[in-house]
C-alpha cells in the first residue's frame, strides 16, 4: 500500500497574465519574473508526486528547476496558443512526477510498489454559452474514451486519475458526464478539507478553513465582472484502489485580498488543488 499526492493547477501563462484583464492585480504581479519564484513556491509546499499543470508555456525552465526537486515530466503544446499573439511561446499541458518514485510505462508505475495508475490532465474550451458547453463536453468525452482505452492491462483494470480545468461548474453536463460513465468518477469535491493550506496561506493572518460550500478555484475582476467558482478537478476512477484520504482546502476572500487573483502573494488567476490518496490497487 502507497500513499500518493497528486496536484492539480492552472498556473497562467505568461503573456496571458499580462494581457488578461485583471483590472484591479498590480502590473508587477503578472510579471513572470515574480510569479515563477511563488510557482515554485507552492509546488515546494505540497511536495507532490503528481503535478498536472495547464497554461504552462515555459515549459523547459521550469522543468530544469524541478529536476532539481526529484520531477520530471512531459508537455504537450497547444497548435494554437493565445499566448502567441503575446510573443510568448505557446502554452499547453504538463504532468511533472517525481522520479524516485514514478516512472512512465504505457502507464505511470509506481517504483517502489510495481504499481500502476492512468494520470490524465486537460484543459477544457473556455468561455460561457451553450456552444461552449456542447465543446467542452465533447472534449470531455474524447477525453474519456482516451483514457478508457489504457484502462486495461490484461485483466486488471488500471486506476485513471483526470485532472484539469474544466472552465465550468461541477453541475456542468461534462462534469455530469465524467460522474455518471459507465466507469464512474469520484470528486475531490465530494470530499471535506483537512484544513491544510496551500503555500501562500500557511502564514496568512486570520486563516481559517472554509466549508466546501465558500470554496472556489478562480476569482478574477475584469472589464465584464467579477468572476468566482469551481473550475478546477481532480476526478478518479471509482471501486479501482483508488482511496482518496484527504484534500488541502482553497484559498479564502481574506487570505486573497480584494484585488482578486493572481496577487503578489499568489502567482496564478486559479487555486492549485491538492488531494492524498492510497494506491491499495496491485
Amino acid at each position: 500500500m502507497a500513499r500518493r499526492r497528486n496536484k492539480q493547477w492552472n498556473v497562467l501563462a505568461d503573456g496571458l497574465a499580462q494581457h488578461g484583464d485583471f483590472i484591479k492585480v498590480p502590473s508587477a504581479a503578472l510579471e513572470w519574473e515574480t510569479r515563477l519564484p511563488l510557482i515554485l513556491d507552492e509546488i515546494d509546499e505540497a511536495s507532490a508526486d503528481i503535478c498536472a499543470i495547464q497554461e504552462l508555456n515555459r515549459y523547459e525552465e521550469l522543468r530544469a528547476l524541478l529536476a532539481l526537486r526529484g520531477y520530471d515530466g512531459c508537455f504537450f503544446p497547444k497548435h494554437v496558443s493565445p499566448a502567441s499573439r503575446n510573443r510568448c511561446p505557446p502554452d499547453g499541458l504538463a504532468i511533472f512526477y517525481k522520479k524516485d518514485r514514478l516512472e512512465v510505462a504505457a502507464q505511470p508505475a509506481d517504483r517502489l510498489q510495481g504499481q500502476q495508475v492512468v494520470v490524465v490532465t486537460t484543459h477544457l474550451k473556455a468561455k460561457e454559452g451553450q456552444e461552449m458547453d456542447n465543446i467542452r463536453l465533447s472534449q470531455g468525452q474524447g477525453g474519456q474514451a482516451g483514457s478508457g482505452q489504457q484502462q486495461q492491462q490484461g485483466s486488471h483494470l488500471v486506476p485513471v486519475i483526470i485532472a484539469g480545468d474544466f472552465n465550468t461548474i461541477p453541475t456542468s453536463a461534462v462534469c455530469k458526464m465524467f460522474q455518471g460513465h459507465t466507469v464512474p468518477l469520484d470528486s475531490l469535491w465530494d470530499l471535506p478539507n483537512s484544513g491544510e493550506p496551500t503555500a501562500a496561506a500557511s502564514d496568512a493572518p486570520g486563516a481559517a478553513a472554509g466549508g466546501v460550500d465558500t470554496e472556489f478555484s478562480t476569482w478574477k475582476f475584469r472589464s465584464v465582472g467579477e468572476s468566482k467558482r469551481v473550475i478546477d478537478y481532480i476526478l478518479w476512477t471509482r471501486g479501482r484502489g483508488l482511496q482518496p484520504v484527504a484534500r488541502w482546502r482553497m484559498l479564502t476572500e481574506q487570505e486573497i485580498g480584494p484585488t482578486g487573483l493572481p496577487t503578489l502573494r499568489y502567482p496564478s488567476d486559479h487555486v492549485a488543488l491538492c488531494a492524498d490518496f492510497q494506491w491499495t490497487f496491485s
